[in-house]
């Protein structure tokens, strides 16, 4: 049995007081979105964009518009705007990614800091005086250069996942915004179905957790928010040895 998911890491959310018109084509995108997500390849054959690539196809309008709990949903490009100032762009660098710097069970005292802990494992540099925060560090790595993976299927080994609406329950339950974090370790098929590895800090009750999930799955879709892809991340774990990671 794979260890149970997450069930709360929120560290942030944007102001959606000024929040962005989302222009994405409603008819086209509502089919899109129906049918499961577009593939995207019109500018991408792995499934990886830039924000601009993104925001000119049907499937970003599941970023606008309203979530479960009537709250406006936060736009990738929000999170960027909001989250990352422009004068700070590049002050995130990557280091030297160990998935073994913390072992399943390792907890940070009773904080729910899911992005501090992939933060660790990735070797980022923050600037100081950082918060090291889900939603900011959504906003650093694509300001930083990462790309966006908007459907789970295209995720592979190293892309770092955002989730929403891991906190909360009914009506409270924030869908709207990203809530938690961590970095798909493998990925494979079995009986045909997609599977990932995912490596993430649940909070003070599990700490660090290694979980098996597969990506066609309601749960894991409906939480998805977005991959984003980082060359340096995917060169360095394709380079180690799967076997040695615990």
């Amino acid at each position: 049995m794979p260890p149970e998911r997450p069930k709360t890491c929120i560290e942030g959310t944007a102001d959606t007081s000024n929040q962005d018109k989302c222009t994405a084509p409603k008819e086209e995108a509502l089919k899109a979105v129906q049918s499961g997500r577009e593939s995207l390849n019109r500018f991408s054959a792995d499934g990886a964009y830039t924000l601009a690539q993104l925001k000119s196809l049907p499937s970003y309008s599941r970023y606008c518009g309203y979530a479960g709990n009537n709250k406006q949903k936060i736009t990738p490009e929000q999170y960027l705007r909001d989250f990352f100032p422009k004068d700070q762009i590049g002050t995130i660098r990557i280091g030297n990614v160990n998935p073994n710097l913390l072992p399943n069970g390792a907890k940070r005292g009773e904080e729910l800091k899911c992005a501090w802990y992939v933060s660790k494992v990735l070797g980022l540099d923050w600037q100081s005086g950082f918060t090291e925060s889900a939603p900011m560090l959504f906003a650093g790595l694509v300001k930083s250069g990462g790309l966006l993976v908007p459907n789970p299927k295209d995720l592979k080994e190293g892309d770092v996942i955002f989730e929403k609406g891991t906190f909360g329950e009914g009506p409270s339950k924030d869908d709207h915004a990203i809530t938690h974090v961590g970095i798909v370790l493998k990925k494979w098929e079995e009986n045909g179905k997609q599977k990932i590895l995912f490596r993430h800090h649940s909070g003070s009750v599990s700490g660090v957790m290694t979980s098996e999930i597969e990506l066609d799955s309601s749960k894991f879709d409906r939480q998805f928010y977005a991959g984003v892809r980082n060359s340096q991340i995917t060169a360095q774990l394709a380079a180690l040895d799967k076997s040695k990671i615990v």
